[in-house]
């Protein structure tokens, strides 16, 4: 869980969207956190404002990619992503 801080905010009081990936990269273990993810694609289902509690949610998707998911105490969905680290 993460509260979220009033320096993660925009102008229209909620989080800022690159944000949203230090939100993700804070909550991964390591090794993970340490991924170079280079595809990565977001879907913002609701506002996040400072003061919310979050979970980060994270797991291995049946097609490799690696799936988030930003939860509020309510267990309301905020945020999806999904990202890829390089296949080169």
């Amino acid at each position: 869980q993460v509260t979220v801080g009033k320096a993660m905010i925009d102008i229209n009081d909620h989080v800022r969207n690159p944000m949203y990936l230090d939100l993700v990269m804070e909550a991964l273990p390591a090794p993970l956190d340490r991924v170079h993810f280079d595809y990565l694609e977001v879907t913002y289902r609701a506002e996040v404002k400072a003061g919310d509690v979050v979970t980060v949610e994270y797991g291995t998707m049946a097609d490799g990619k690696f799936g988030v998911r930003i939860k509020g105490e309510d267990e309301r969905v905020h945020v999806t992503m999904l990202m890829d680290k390089r296949r080169g």
